[in-house]
């Protein structure tokens, strides 16, 4: 179970019913920032879940419904840096051409129709300076929200026609924080239903190369110490 998902679920309890929800700004304390090298993109992963209809517009209700479904573990992934979904997509298009540029990774061969399924996109957001922004969730149809350092800045629960909210997150200093961005779509009559959406912030617009947003890799010293390890264990099976 992905505990960073957890606390998506526990602090969107108090936001809310149905339609849109304008979650309140928040404030990055300087010592949540996380250390270590970053690459660029942040880690996807995709969820289908049938013809489940999951989006009851109460973002607690959904969110718990959500994380049971990513709790059984990831149909295909991709490495997320434009985070821009096909603005054409309808219920039936395969899961591969609504990621457009991001369908890469195991994702690039799940030709699964979209129907109900879910994208959670996880990684650090780099600060360049301390400071107030802003994010956007850009025509989300359905679902999205976006969190920093586990507080919701973007809240767009349910299921409905494309809608677009944006959230500032104020920052005591640089670095880079953890970011969590979640866009769910909902079968609607199997063909019919509308699905997109695009992510935007003070750093790039919706569709650019997210710069900004990245995930963290091991430092050059643990990949030795990883390579040395692994050395080590080949040479005691050759011993055995």
């Amino acid at each position: 179970m992905k505990a960073h998902f957890l606390v998506i679920a526990a602090n969107v309890a108090a936001l809310g019913a149905s339609g849109l929800t304008k979650a309140s700004d928040i404030i990055v304390p300087a010592g949540d920032a996380v250390p270590g090298l970053t690459a660029p993109g942040l880690n996807g992963a995709v969820y289908h879940d049938g013809l489940a209809q999951p989006l009851t517009g109460d973002p607690a209700t959904e969110l718990s419904a959500l994380n049971v479904v990513i709790a059984a573990g990831p149909n295909s992934t991709f490495n997320a840096l434009s985070l821009n979904f096909d603005a054409n997509g309808t219920d039936l298009t395969p899961t591969n051409t609504f990621l457009g540029a991001d369908s890469n990774g195991t994702a690039a061969s799940d030709t699964t129709p979209l129907n109900t399924t879910i994208f959670d996109m996880t990684g650090v957001l780099s600060i360049p300076e301390a400071g107030t922004y802003t994010f956007t969730a850009q025509n989300s149809d359905d679902a999205s929200y976006i969190l920093i350092d586990g507080q919701t800045v973007v809240s767009v629960p349910g299921s409905h026609l494309a809608l677009t909210d944006s959230g500032t997150a104020t920052f005591a200093a640089p670095g880079n924080y953890p970011i969590e961005v979640l866009y769910a779509n909902q079968d609607y009559k199997n063909s019919t239903g509308a699905a997109s959406f695009q992510y935007a912030s003070d750093f790039s617009a919706a569709g650019d190369p997210h710069m900004e947003l990245g995930h963290v890799v091991p430092e050059p010293a643990t990949i030795g110490l990883i390579a040395l390890g692994s050395l080590g264990l080949v040479a005691r099976r050759r011993r055995v």
